[in-house]
């Protein structure tokens, strides 16, 4: 994924692909792919991951560092 971004830039990817990238840094282990996906299902768009309140994404398990 780093090096499709890198080779074409951030637009090839899915939404929440880009999630997957942000949250990598957070998420010492694992696939954070379930995680992007379902927390773009639950706040609509990757915009609306950015905007939800902090406590909304503890709820949806996404720990401090990640946030």
């Amino acid at each position: 994924m780093r090096e499709r971004v890198i080779a074409r830039g951030a637009s090839v990817l899915a939404d929440y692909e880009l999630l997957e990238m942000l949250l990598f840094c957070g998420v010492s282990r694992g696939d954070t792919k379930p995680l992007a996906k379902a927390l773009i299902n639950q706040f609509g768009s990757f915009a609306g991951v950015l905007s939800a309140p902090v406590a909304a994404l503890n709820a949806a398990g996404v720990n401090n560092d990640s946030i």
